[in-house]
């Protein structure tokens, strides 16, 4: 591949007997694959150099660490995992993780993944639950940078409107 390419990995969580966070009748899996699907199309569309892999394009499980598997295989420059949050009925907001004490370029690449959905977030009033760093599976056998988003709750009504309306509508 030329070295003008960048390819870049993208997860959509959970997906087959794992349906992630479900609630006001949504389920994490099919969300964040749509999610994952617009995504690659917004970023082939609007950058030349850009090569993208959705660790999934159907309802199929795979372990998270498989999906990491998976993205450092294509050697991949990065990776976003793409989730729900699911909690109280007025939980709001958007966060994201990196692999506890991961430095250097893992952090930013987060903090402009952050910034960049928190631009497009904060005009629904989404509350930022900020840059945070977790051991998570997803996050902990990659070897380039990556990030996990927690994209909205579905346990939040206004939430899973937004949702509704920028996702499945």
């Amino acid at each position: 591949m030329s070295k003008d390419i960048i390819e870049v990995d993208i997860d959509p969580g959970h997906g087959g007997k794992d349906p992630g966070a479900v609630s006001n009748g949504l389920q994490e899996k099919d969300v964040v694959l749509d999610i994952a699907k617009k995504t690659a199309d917004y970023l082939m569309k609007n950058y030349s150099n850009v090569k993208i892999n959705l660790t999934r394009t159907t309802d199929v499980y795979h372990a998270p660490e498989a999906k990491v598997r998976i993205a450092n295989a294509h050697k991949a420059a990065c990776l976003v995992s793409i989730h729900l949050n699911s909690l109280y009925p007025d939980s709001n907001g958007f966060e994201t993780f990196r692999q506890q004490g991961v430095t250097g370029e893992t952090v930013t690449f987060q903090k402009a993944a952050h910034d960049e959905i928190m631009s497009f977030l904060k005009h629904y009033g989404i509350r930022d639950r900020g840059i945070k760093q977790q051991n998570l599976a997803a996050l902990r056998v990659s070897n380039m940078p990556v990030v996990l988003t927690e994209n909205l709750f579905v346990s939040n009504l206004t939430s899973s409107a937004i949702v509704e309306q920028e996702v499945k509508g």
